[in-house]
């Protein structure tokens, strides 16, 4: 999930585990689903830049309600995970997807109540200044495989377990002293993590899609080729339509009956023959024009229609010609260099 220049997911066996139905709890909170599988690893990934930030940052993670340790960053350019606690200086358990076990066992009912936290990731980010450092104390694990009474069971949902210890790179404890005890956290991030088959049961994540893809995955290039294929009847606009209906052999012959007739075949013989004798007439007369006009003496007519002409040429403003004068455009453009950072918070 994304929230201003900040970026928390969720990444599971090399790949991020695909996010559904993100919404903002409140100004500082986002939330979305996304699917577990049991016995995957997943590590908690933060990446954004602080350099711009007052202070120093915390990325604290809790699962299932209980706490699953923090990372100290200085400002700058942050890429870090955490995909494990740590048992000893230099050696971490990894979490775990694992089943939720369930008992029956009526004795148990007050005491196995299913956590309200139970299902969900929390990753939260505060401002803090760094105090000093501290020796590694082992202490017993936080993290265990959770049972609950069948009772208060959640359907779909996993619980987060630790796997065997691996070896890491060795880190002293950080002592941290948050900017603002009263309300600490500028960013907040909760993951609901759900079996892939209860996610697609409730309609949250599609039924064709697997751990392995995306949420917001763009559309396949192909969809579009995919439609046309499915409508091979449906033709483009444009002057291909035509081309493509004149080389279809399916497209039927045009016959005698779809040719229109002509306005005379409409009209009959006797109104083409009212047209013919009209058209006589009407060479008559322009003959008897065209000798009067050879009659006309003088050059005034000429010399009149000349003038006529060249007083309409004075008034046409010629656009392709060099001399014409530009307006300024009324648009300014501001001077460049300046950079608008569009994913700044609103």
């Amino acid at each position: 999930m994304r929230k201003g220049i900040l970026e928390v997911s969720v990444r599971s066996e090399g790949r991020n585990l695909p996010e559904y139905q993100v919404d903002p709890v409140d100004d500082r909170t986002l939330a979305c689903y996304i699917p577990s599988e049991v016995g995957k690893t997943f590590e908690i990934c933060w990446r954004g830049d602080t350099r711009r930030d007052k202070y120093d940052s915390t990325m604290r993670c809790s699962v299932d309600g209980r706490s699953a340790g923090g990372t100290f960053c200085m400002r700058g350019i942050v890429d870090i995970s955490r995909w494990g606690i740590r048992n000893a200086a230099n050696r971490r358990k990894p979490f775990v997807f694992a089943p939720l076990a369930t008992t029956d066992d009526e004795s148990l009912a007050v005491s196995l109540e299913a956590h309200p936290d139970l299902g969900t990731i929390d990753v939260k980010l505060l401002y803090a200044v760094r105090l000093g450092t501290t020796h590694f104390k082992q202490r017993p694990d936080a993290i265990q495989p959770s049972t609950v009474h069948e009772k208060s069971k959640k359907m779909g949902v996993h619980c987060v377990s630790l796997g065997d210890s691996r070896e890491c790179e060795r880190h002293d404890k950080v002592k941290i002293k948050p900017i603002n005890k009263s309300d600490p956290v500028y960013a907040r991030f909760i993951f609901r993590y759900r079996s892939k088959d209860f996610l697609q049961a409730e309609g949250i994540m599609p039924l064709d899609e697997g751990n392995g893809g995306g949420a917001h995955s763009p559309a396949p290039s192909g969809r579009k080729r995919r439609s046309a294929g499915l409508h091979p009847d449906i033709l483009e606009a444009g002057p291909n339509r035509k081309r493509a209906r004149k080389n279809d052999p399916a497209a039927p012959a045009r016959t005698v009956k779809d040719v229109k007739p002509s306005v005379a075949e409409l009209a009959g013989n006797e109104y083409l023959g009212d047209l013919q004798t009209g058209h006589g007439s009407v060479q008559g007369r322009a003959q008897s024009l065209e000798t009067r006009t050879k009659g006309l003496k003088g050059s005034d007519s000429s010399q009149r229609v000349k003038r006529e002409r060249r007083g309409i040429a004075e008034d046409v403003i010629d656009l392709t010609g060099s001399d014409v004068k530009r307006e300024r455009s009324p648009i300014r453009l501001e001077a460049s260099g300046v950079v608008i950072d569009l994913t700044l918070d609103d």
